[in-house]
């Protein structure tokens, strides 16, 4: 048996040359430092980020990357949206960015635990209030991606953007059809995720799945992180035991 840490963190707005989406310059270097400290008191094994290629601009993108991951975590992505950070080895040519018929993109690795293959995703399904077809049929092929995936474990990360209830329920018909659990949503009721820039956001969107061979052992949401970090979301990390 292995216990990992596990977390998924949509990092959005962490740029530095797309204001006014991007913090203001003065407060930059205490934004970047209190991600990096985030990162290290909670130290988890893997990360799914998502809105990464929003992070850093080309002037600054191996000193960001290096200063926020290295060396403890590896595999930094390209510029589209989702990557995963990992302490463990990786398969050779498994980590790749797929793309939904939708557009938006997910990406994914298989990494070794105690010999065995743990296929990792962070996934980012569409946005905005009004899209509930377009997310129900990522989520579909989020699915069948996996059950056509060669894996002994599994855990899926990502801003599922589960913005209405239908969402919701078509994320959990799909994890229970599948043998997945739901870090929020069944672990945990679907506690508020996303604050929004001024903090009146309300809304469940990270979530941590995870396959029938793994049990959640806990889950945290970090809302106490919200004022010291500068995304819309917060983090959560869950503590999973590999069987």
């Amino acid at each position: 048996m292995s216990e990992i840490r596990v977390m998924t963190y949509n990092i959005c707005h962490y740029c530095f040359d797309k204001r006014p989406n991007g913090f203001p310059a003065d407060i930059m270097d205490e934004k970047v430092c209190n991600l990096k400290s985030m990162f290290m008191e909670y130290h988890p094994d893997m990360i799914g980020i998502q809105e990464e290629y929003e992070y850093i601009d080309k002037a600054h993108t191996q000193k960001a990357a290096n200063y926020l991951y290295k060396p403890v975590w590896s595999f930094r992505s390209g510029y589209k949206a989702c990557s995963v950070r990992s302490k463990l080895p990786i398969v050779a040519g498994t980590y790749k960015l797929m793309q939904f018929s939708t557009g938006q993109y997910y990406r994914r690795g298989i990494f070794i635990v105690d010999g065995e293959k743990l296929l990792f995703i962070s996934a980012h399904p569409w946005g905005k209030v009004g899209n509930s077809d377009k997310r129900r049929i990522e989520y579909g092929e989020l699915f069948q991606h996996i059950r056509e995936s060669q894996w002994d474990y599994c855990i899926v990360t990502g801003d599922f953007n589960t913005t209405e209830k239908i969402d919701k329920e078509n994320l959990k018909s799909l994890c229970e059809g599948n043998n997945f659990t739901m870090a929020i949503g069944q672990y945990l009721p679907w506690v508020v995720t996303y604050m929004g820039h001024d903090g009146t956001a309300r809304q469940s969107f990270d979530n941590i799945l995870v396959s029938d061979r793994i049990t959640i052992k806990s889950t945290k949401v970090l809302r106490e992180w919200y004022d010291r970090l500068y995304s819309d979301h917060v983090p959560v990390i869950a503590d999973v035991l590999l069987r």
